[in-house]
């Protein structure tokens, strides 16, 4: 389940829509009506209201996208402080929820056991071949040096 990502089917008659995840900062939520950013204000912490009405059936994702930049730096000889703490584990941890949402949405193993990516179809792309492939299709121009590394030079 994700823990920084929802989605939402547009009613057409709302444009007001729930933010159940938590953030450090009002900066770090996005909104995405059919995967394109849009304007929005907040009504609330947990409440968002649209610049614009999407249309029925249109898919609204909101999504937290915690800034990468350390928000605690920590130097010798300072006092260390519990929100200093709290707050770089805290980074740390959304940022991590995060990595695994957009993970676990990008790929995965449909009910026919076939990896899939975000709808699209994965066969055999990473599908080990022998050695005596890898010679008889001319991957192998001569034994220091493959097609690909040539290309490269």
């Amino acid at each position: 389940m994700a823990n920084t990502i929802v989605k939402y089917v547009a009613s057409g008659t709302t444009k007001e829509f729930s933010v159940p995840f938590q953030y450090i900062g009002k900066a770090d939520v996005e909104v995405l009506v059919d995967s394109v950013a849009v304007s929005f204000n907040w009504v609330n912490s947990g409440t968002i209201i649209l610049a614009a009405l999407p249309s029925s059936n249109q898919v609204v994702t909101i999504k937290r996208q915690t800034s990468k930049v350390p928000l605690v730096d920590f130097t010798d000889g300072s006092t260390l402080f519990e929100a200093d703490l709290d707050l770089a584990n805290k980074q740390a941890r959304y940022l991590a929820e995060e990595a695994v949402d957009r993970a676990e949405q990008s790929l995965s193993l449909n009910d026919s056991g076939v990896w899939d990516a975000q709808g699209r179809r994965l066969t055999n792309i990473a599908e080990p071949i022998s050695d005596d492939e890898v010679a008889t299709k001319g991957f192998v121009t001569s034994a220091s040096s493959s097609t690909l590394a040539q290309a490269i030079e």
